[in-house]
């Protein structure tokens, strides 16, 4: 996917990452804001930082401008550019106690869920687990 475009999905994101999938929906790597701005030139950090202060109190812009790709650096043009490629997931069939050791152990506050052939099935987050846990 475009850069662009990743950012405008990751701006959308509540989770304020994107899960990167191959054509299979196997995930590849994830990107965070994080990420994003480790890769900024340290002179348009700020106006970044200025986009996620907009999408935090709710006005997310419609469409990036057309020079958003020039704000960073070594001029990456897709996902798999600024992706980690080190993604911690748990399987559709891990338990609920697993899944919390996983997240305390990795300090995670979302795990991606997939299936035996890797491909993301969901996204399972401390709130989730804690909503689950009230409601046994």
């Amino acid at each position: 996917m475009p850069l662009p475009q990743v950012i405008e999905a990751l701006l959308a994101s509540p989770l304020k990452r994107v899960f990167v999938v191959n054509a299979q929906q196997q995930i590849q790597g994830v990107i965070s804001d994080v990420d994003v701005l480790n890769r900024l030139q340290t002179s348009e950090r700020k106006s970044f930082v200025g986009l996620l202060q907009n999408w935090t109190r709710g006005r997310r812009p419609q469409r990036l401008s057309s020079g958003a790709l020039h704000v960073l650096t070594g001029k990456p043009q897709v996902a798999s550019d600024v992706m980690n490629p080190e993604v911690i997931t748990v399987n559709d069939t891990t338990s609920v106690q697993e899944t919390i050791e996983c997240m305390m152990k990795k300090r995670r506050e979302f795990l991606p869920v997939t299936d035996r052939q890797q491909c993301i099935q969901g996204v399972v987050g401390r709130s989730d687990i804690l909503r689950f846990l009230l409601e046994r």
